[in-house]
């Protein structure tokens, strides 16, 4: 317990110290989103954004999110309902089914016929597909996913078949 401050500076000094224990997070990190399990389920959780401010990071806002229905996997597996552990980048577009909240990449509002291709036979395995039909039986149809996918960004991880 860190003691001796109001709830909020406790609540921010836990946040900052976070980002410290990420010990693969590259060096030029200026930063950074964290996102951790919560007790209320395995596929909720809290989204943390920080920024670097010298050698300390700064909270910035931590948000309710969800993961993998069944939580976070060191081992995922394509299939398995699971959220990869791990450091990613952000692809290169966010996307929801609500207007842009205001972020700094491009944004796609979600429409009819918009899909998450999740075949790992085909060439466009793990990408956005704006078509008429399902790309594969379990692909997702992002419009009718509210609120799931009210805004969501797309980590790096399995982006291409392996």
């Amino acid at each position: 317990m860190i003691s001796g401050m109001t709830a909020e500076s406790r609540t921010r000094a836990r946040v900052a110290n976070r980002a410290h224990l990420l010990t693969t997070l590259p060096r030029d990190s200026t930063q950074v989103v964290i996102v951790t399990d919560d007790d209320r389920s395995p596929s909720h959780a809290t989204l943390e954004t920080l920024v670097r401010t010298g050698d300390r990071w700064e909270p910035v806002s931590e948000l309710p999110a969800r993961i993998g229905r069944d939580g976070f996997s060191d081992r995922h597996v394509e299939g398995v309902p699971t959220t990869p552990t791990g450091v990613f980048a952000f692809g290169p577009t966010m996307y929801g089914i609500s207007p842009d909240p205001g972020v700094r990449y491009p944004y796609h509002r979600v429409a009819p016929d918009d899909w998450w291709n999740a075949a790992p036979e085909s060439p466009a395995y793990n990408t956005f597909q704006h078509t008429d039909r399902n790309p594969s039986g379990e692909s997702e149809a992002l419009w009718r996913e509210a609120p799931a996918y009210t805004h969501f960004a797309v980590i790096t991880y399995m982006r291409f078949p392996r």
